[in-house]
């Protein structure tokens, strides 16, 4: 598996909190665009075929925390 990058754990984190795309756009300086293509490639690095189970992986494996 590869390593996710900062900017992508916090967009990954974003996700899991329930933003939409321009809003972790907004977090992280990047068009919604930008932020779709960077959750495939999340999914890609953590084998997965959603953003919902790339979220739950990476907090599986502590790569981002919860935040409720």
């Amino acid at each position: 598996m590869q390593e996710l990058t900062e900017i992508e754990k916090r967009a990954l984190t974003g996700y899991s909190q329930g933003l939409t795309y321009n809003q972790i756009g907004s977090l992280i300086n990047r068009s919604h665009e930008s932020v779709k293509s960077m959750l495939r490639k999340i999914n890609y690095k953590l084998d997965v075929h959603n953003n919902r189970s790339a979220a739950s992986k990476a907090i599986i494996m502590n790569i981002i925390k919860p935040k409720f």
